[in-house]
């Protein structure tokens, strides 16, 4: 396959609810389409995690992050310019942009601006954002590589492993929440 018929292959099983084992720019990660709610749920039951803990969303660009959410100025040029990814939390989801079960009782929701080439073009193929999180076991370190990987999760989903097309860093993405006056960017996990 070459590169475009990759990009359409993964974005075409997402689309039909399958979960997605691969490297991020950050560590290992699972990926489902964030508007299918069966994809999503079954995440925290390959995960063993707990519903409360609300996955991240992965967008391709500032563009569509702001399809959800309010991007204040200086944060837009921060997100632009920041080395590490960055995973953001913004406390008001723009009403009816995203499924109900994406947010957070307190209606907020993390998404990050992926660095990777391959990763924005398969969300832009299925044009909105990928629910993500680490493809660990609730409570266990996150994986760095394939052998890492707990057997019940590698033998739940599809494996995308195609370590040419990424450069993680083996480090979990740094965590920002947008501050109460939605200016600042209070970090959480540097």
């Amino acid at each position: 396959m070459n590169y475009l018929e990759e990009v359409a292959f993964f974005s075409k099983k997402i689309q039909n609810g399958e979960v997605l084992l691969s490297p991020t720019d950050t560590i290992l990660g699972l990926a489902c389409d964030s508007n299918n709610n069966n994809a999503y749920q079954k995440i925290f039951t390959l995960k063993n995690r707990p519903s409360e803990k609300k996955l991240i969303l992965l967008a391709s660009s500032i563009e569509m992050i702001k399809k959800y959410v309010v991007i204040p100025p200086k944060i837009e040029t921060l997100l632009a310019h920041h080395k590490r990814p960055l995973t953001v939390i913004y406390e008001k989801i723009i009403t009816g942009t995203l499924p109900t079960y994406c947010a957070s009782k307190d209606n907020s929701i993390a998404i990050r601006l992926v660095q990777n080439i391959f990763l924005q073009d398969v969300i832009n193929e299925i044009g909105h954002p990928l629910a993500s999180t680490s493809a660990n076991l609730s409570g266990e370190p996150s994986p760095l590589t394939i052998e890492d990987v707990s057997p019940s999760i590698l033998n739940s989903v599809e494996i995308f492993d195609k370590s040419e097309l990424f450069t993680p860093t083996n480090k979990a993405s740094v965590i920002a929440r947008v501050d109460e006056n939605q200016k600042e960017l209070i970090f959480v996990r540097e």
